[in-house]
């Protein structure tokens, strides 16, 4: 009778406990373990009937745990370094990624205006170059916008009152320049072209002996800005005159312009 009572209690107990395997990387399986090779392998099948084969190195610890125990959550330390690692990754990667898109959004994005001025030195010259008059060494001043298309890419129109002509003849204009700048050393350094549109406004006291200029002309600017600061920059321009100044006369407007610009 003892005997019998023994073996029902033991096998009560069995039945009761299960084989819990605690892999290395957080698994945990739950079963009978039904073959275990000493230092290579085990083999166990879980309450559905399934079988899983683990190398030892796999397995952190193996034990056994009352039928509907609550599990008790254990991470292996191989498992937190790599979830660690994989997060320490993705915050490198986005702090890398805010540092080269969000400065190149910004930039792609912005907008400047300022005022900018200088000296000009013009002449009058004929379609063949052969004969020029006499420089007049004079001012311009006005207005910009400066609206940056990508990192290295800028439209900037402007408008200034400038005086043109020559020694002889000084003439006034309001000017609307288009300029393209591409900038080609650390956004500082930039090559301008563009076209420029410009309204006579005077041409001296004696306006009337010049009624044979025409009000209107076009010019091809050309050439170099440069950013001393954010807000200060300096520019080297030529416009050579694409239309005549004079009604039916070879004869184009030349002017070179130094000056420094500010931008609010």
């Amino acid at each position: 009778m003892m005997v019998v009572l023994l073996t029902t209690t033991i096998a009560f107990a069995q039945n009761n406990y299960q084989d819990v395997v605690y892999l290395k990387n957080g698994s945990i399986i739950r079963g009978t373990i039904i073959e275990q090779v000493f230092n290579e392998s085990l083999k166990i099948e879980t309450a559905d009937g399934n079988l899983f084969v683990y190398k030892i190195s796999e397995v952190e610890k193996m034990t056994k745990e009352r039928v509907g125990a609550p599990a008790k959550h254990t991470v292996s330390s191989e498992s937190v370094n790599q979830k660690l690692q994989s997060v320490r990754q993705t915050l490198q990667s986005s702090s890398q990624q805010n540092e080269t898109t969000q400065p190149s959004e910004q930039e792609e994005k912005r907008t400047q205006s300022g005022i900018k001025g200088g000296i000009s030195m013009s002449t009058s010259i004929y379609g063949n170059g052969d004969a020029q008059y006499q420089y007049r060494t004079a001012a311009y001043v006005g207005f910009f916008a400066e609206f940056s298309i990508s990192k290295n890419f800028a439209i900037q129109p402007e408008l200034l009152y400038s005086m043109q002509g020559d020694a002889s003849v000084g003439l006034d204009y309001i000017n609307v320049p288009l300029i393209f700048k591409f900038y080609v050393w650390q956004q500082r350094l930039s090559i301008d072209v563009g076209l420029q549109a410009g309204y006579m406004i005077n041409a001296g006291k004696n306006y009337y002996k010049y009624d044979f200029l025409k009000k209107f002309e076009a010019s091809f600017c050309g050439g170099l800005s440069y950013k001393l600061t954010d807000q200060f920059d300096v520019t080297l321009r030529s416009n050579i005159g694409l239309t005549n100044i004079v009604e039916g006369i070879d004869i184009k407007h030349s002017v070179g312009q130094l000056g420094i610009g500010y931008r609010f």
